[in-house]
């Protein structure tokens, strides 16, 4: 579900079918609080973007060890962290792959 700060969502108050959906799924944050319905969880936003940044990190198609912290971040900042990785290789060291117990077995 996307969520909005309520200055950007209001250049979504055009009338289109696209809007109306949003209107029923997107969160948007005012000044006053949330203009949604309440929130899933109250940490929603926070697992929102931490789920974004997984996602698009995953798309460097290794595996990563890192420490992530992410101030303003979005798609376009995770583009961009990922373009700077691919065209600097040396800025990737390998690491082992996990070792699993056995199912079943610890």
């Amino acid at each position: 579900m996307p969520f909005s700060v309520a200055r950007s969502a209001a250049a979504n108050h055009v009338p289109s079918e696209e809007n109306a959906r949003l209107k029923v799924t997107a969160l948007v944050l005012s000044p006053e609080g949330w203009l949604n319905p309440p929130l899933r969880y109250p940490d929603e936003p926070v697992r929102h973007k931490l789920i974004d940044a997984v996602g698009d990190l995953a798309l460097l198609g290794v595996r990563l060890v890192a420490r992530y912290e992410g101030v303003c971040a979005g798609h376009s900042l995770h583009r961009a962290l990922l373009t700077r990785l691919l065209e600097a290789p040396e800025l990737l060291e390998p690491c082992p792959a996990p070792t699993a117990a056995p199912v079943g077995r610890s």
